[in-house]
């Protein structure tokens, strides 16, 4: 039998305090208000970008693509960005 296994100090993938970077975490499907601010409040380096006045209304909850017809005006189309339906 051998002893017992090392656990690797540092998991993949995770840098060192030295070597920390932003994390964006981009939310394109309506959330609940308090479940963005918990996401917000994780970690410093977490950047949440939530717009969702950008998002079609939605018909019931856990409803992900909402109202058909759903169209944003001019203004808020430049704003979205990645934030399109289909």
């Amino acid at each position: 039998m051998s002893g017992p296994r090392t656990v690797r100090q540092q998991p993949r993938g995770i840098r060192s305090k030295d070597e920390r970077q932003l994390i964006t975490v981009a939310i394109a499907t309506p959330l609940e208000a308090e479940l963005v601010a918990s996401l917000r409040a994780l970690d410093a380096r977490v950047s949440v970008l939530h717009q969702p006045e950008l998002l079609p209304p939605t018909r019931y909850p856990g409803d992900h693509r909402g109202v058909d017809g759903f169209r944003r005006d001019p203004e808020d189309e430049s704003r979205s960005g990645t934030y399109r339906t289909s």
